[in-house]
């Protein structure tokens, strides 16, 4: 009881002499969770995030669907290239639905496959490639300096690499499919007392499908520089150059 405010008070309060109810607590999990929500609320890094994603599926994927790496010109020019993917085909399990790069058929394959991704990415996007891992360098220190966690950040870095690495494997494997595809029916559809002329049509097939994709080959660089023009400029009118 308070007698010394203009109004005379009591003040109640009600304790339990037993706990009433089951006490709990958050999970780290949870509380890492909590915390992610609250970073992402405060840095949004989506455009960030999206253009490591876009690098990896519209530019580098996208390039590899739809230039062979079997064509003339890389095999005359750079024809390691070409045997690093026959090598790789030659040893590609019996089982066709293994031809995954995530499959267990394809573990003994995997890491002559990435050889052959960072080979592609080399000729073809080598100065992409290290924008793309300058970006994401940016996000792995992000990641560290928010979440001061080490091995999250890692993982993350591993994270997006494998991405890159799991795609550009598919994309080469589904190059591999369509040549089994093709050799099949040449071999079903000419008569085995004539190798010599299987052996031909076998290549005039091959040169007709090196001929359609090379058409293509000038319009998707094109397509690309658009892009990345087109990117730049956005980049121009949010800083205000």
């Amino acid at each position: 009881m308070h007698y010394n405010t203009d109004n005379i008070h009591v003040h109640v309060a009600i304790v339990e002499t037993s706990h009433m109810r089951e006490r709990g607590k958050r999970k780290p999990k949870s509380i890492e969770l909590m915390k992610s929500k609250v970073i992402h609320s405060l840095a949004d890094r989506t455009k960030e995030q999206e253009k490591l994603n876009a690098f990896i599926r519209n530019e580098l994927v996208a390039h590899k669907r739809n230039r062979k790496i079997q064509t003339l010109p890389n095999r005359v020019l750079r024809p390691e290239l070409v045997r690093q993917f026959k090598d790789i085909y030659e040893r590609l399990p019996e089982d066709k639905r293994q031809w995954r790069y995530n499959m267990n058929g394809m573990q003994p394959l995997r890491e002559s496959l990435d050889r052959l991704t960072d080979r592609y990415i080399d000729i073809h996007f080598k100065s992409e490639f290290q924008a793309f891992n300058e970006r994401l360098e940016q996000e792995v220190s992000f990641h560290r300096r928010s979440y001061g966690d080490t091995e999250k950040a890692e993982r993350y870095r591993t994270t997006k690499r494998q991405d890159l690495y799991t795609r550009m494997g598919n994309a080469i494997l589904s190059e591999m499919r369509d040549l089994s595809k093709e050799q099949t029916t040449c071999e079903k559809n000419e008569d085995p007392k004539h190798p010599v002329r299987r052996a031909f049509k076998q290549q005039k097939l091959f040169n007709e499908s090196l001929y359609r994709i090379e058409r293509h080959m000038n319009d998707e660089f094109e397509h690309l520089k658009n892009q990345r023009a087109f990117e730049q400029l956005e980049r121009d009118i949010e800083y205000g150059k």
